[in-house]
């Protein structure tokens, strides 16, 4: 509701900014009768809400198509970004978060310091443009942009909207690793940051419960301590970081867009930003509501884990 309103009584004709200022005035006085932008405010907001429930989220001025077959288009690419780099976050937060929670103070820990605090530092547009000055133009090991190379664009069957799990289902291997060639760089940019923060906060939390009292009992009777370590220790201590890591890879979308424009990744979020630049009223709104939905999936994905790996969890829920 506040972004809807926000988009509507900002300055600027968003008519005028998707067709120029030379467009006709009978072509705007169409356009703002066929957008309800001739009505008021609240009018405004019941007939998109009704749209919405029916499955339609308003003409885009930019496409001048529905924003929901848009979304229906770009989404997929957004999506198989995101889901990249949640694989890429546990590869890379859980083995440092460990490494660096099992013997703190020592010289892995302190490495792993060092590059949590490299990676924190540098955006996410500054490793994208880092990553392909490295690895595209300098050694040529990964493409710089784009999804795929154009000798594969239009032999890999739009099934899912993955193109690395479409080429797989259709059997063409050399475009899959085409494919995911380029998802390598966009990856690591968007997560790289997320990752090594997340290590910090395992290895915390790893750090406090090895002091805790049921860990000094267990090594007062002689239990090894790699089984209290890794089965002890780190269980509880995931806790503190699958939320984070859950609200991290949520507020991926809304940090994706520059990452998508650096490196062209024909996703939402880069149609979410080119929507605000042209006040594409309904496309913003459409972008806006699918970032919601998407917080409110991966908050649900996050309190299932936390309940199957915490006890304590699934004992309160018992209580009440």
């Amino acid at each position: 509701m506040l972004i809807f309103a926000l988009a509507r009584v900002l300055p600027g004709d968003p008519i005028r900014a998707a067709f120029g200022p030379d467009v006709p005035e009978e072509v705007v006085k169409r356009y703002r009768e066929m957008l309800n932008l001739d009505k008021p405010l609240y009018l405004q907001y019941f007939y998109w809400l009704r749209d919405v429930f029916q499955f339609r989220l308003g003409r885009s001025l930019i496409t001048v198509r529905d924003v929901s077959a848009d979304i229906a288009e770009f989404f997929p690419a957004t999506l198989e970004l995101l889901l990249a780099s949640a694989v890429f976050r546990i590869i890379v937060a859980f083995p440092l978060g460990v490494l660096s929670g099992r013997k703190p103070g020592a010289i892995m820990d302190n490495i792993i310091r060092v590059l949590a605090y490299i990676g924190i530092c540098i955006p996410t547009f500054g490793w994208a443009i880092i990553l392909q000055l490295i690895f595209a133009y300098w050694l040529g090991w990964l493409p710089a942009i784009g999804r795929i190379s154009e000798e594969f664009t239009g032999h890999v069957p739009r099934i899912t909207g993955l193109m690395t799990i479409d080429s797989l289902v259709s059997g063409n291997v050399p475009a899959f690793i085409d494919a995911l060639k380029h998802l390598l760089i966009p990856t690591v940019a968007l997560s790289i940051g997320g990752a090594v923060q997340e290590a910090r906060i395992l290895r915390a939390s790893i750090v406090e419960n090895i002091g805790r009292d049921y860990v000094l009992n267990m090594k007062s009777h002689g239990i090894p301590e790699k089984i209290i370590y890794f089965k002890y220790v780190l269980r509880p201590s995931l806790t503190a970081v699958v939320p984070v890591m859950g609200l991290d890879i949520a507020s991926a979308i809304g940090n994706a867009f520059l990452v998508e424009s650096i490196c062209n990744w024909p996703g939402m979020s880069r149609y979410g930003m080119i929507a605000m630049l042209r006040k594409d009223l309904n496309a913003i709104v459409g972008v806006v509501l699918i970032t919601g939905i998407a917080y409110i999936a991966v908050n649900t994905i996050t309190d299932i884990v936390l309940y199957v790996i915490d006890p304590r969890v699934r004992l309160r829920g018992r209580e009440e």
